[in-house]
């Protein structure tokens, strides 16, 4: 007889899982002018896009507390449309902790760039953060100008070069080269234009 063994869960990877199974997460935003993290909801749909939890009037949906944000999500009030598998993801909490899955932090990426050498996890950082504004931007018309900001010359540079290079673990790492200055420059203005997008609530009340 064959004895295996699993690992036992923390309350916290109970959670993540749960999101896992229902394809929706918590995740923060630490603005670049503004310290004080923000919570929304990022979710695959049933085409399997990925997107972010928006207002009917086109305003992301975000809350300065996680507790908050899971009281607005209950209550609804027809101020959203809600994701498929919002109704089982609450109900299936139970006693589970809601914790965030993952942080973006505009100041942190530019800071890591502003180093002499770029580390890899600055670089993810970036990427996540670059993905995250896709899907923004993608999700609805109302978002498009975001894809003028997403696809300036430097930032693409830089995505093209992470993904080639890290994310498909190539055998050999080349080095990136491009405008540190220019990148930083387009990197802001594309937080900039997302930022217009998340940092005002679905009541026009200012996060920041």
């Amino acid at each position: 007889m064959r004895t295996t063994y699993s690992k036992i869960l923390n309350e916290t990877e109970k959670f993540l899982e749960h999101c896992q199974d229902y394809r929706i997460w918590i995740s923060s935003y630490i603005p670049l002018d503004c310290p004080t993290t923000k919570y929304f909801i990022w979710y695959e749909d049933t085409d399997e896009n990925d997107k972010l939890l928006i207002s009917n009037d086109g305003k992301v949906f975000l809350s300065p507390s996680i507790d908050n944000l899971v009281h607005l999500l209950i209550s609804n009030n027809d101020t959203f449309k809600a994701p498929a598998n919002l109704e089982a993801w609450l109900s299936g909490m139970e006693n589970l902790p809601p914790t965030k899955s993952i942080t973006y932090s505009p100041r942190e990426i530019i800071d890591g760039f502003r180093s002499d050498a770029v580390s890899v996890d600055t670089l993810a950082d970036f990427v996540d953060f670059y993905n995250l504004v896709g899907d923004l931007s993608y999700q609805d018309e109302r978002f498009g100008d975001l894809l003028k900001s997403r696809e300036a010359g430097e930032l693409t540079k830089v995505w093209d070069y992470f993904c080639n290079n890290h994310l498909f673990k190539a055998k050999r790492h080349k080095e990136v080269s491009f405008d540190k200055t220019k990148f930083i420059a387009d990197f802001k203005e594309l937080v900039g234009r997302f930022e217009i997008y998340i940092l005002t609530s679905p009541l026009n009340i200012s996060y920041c």
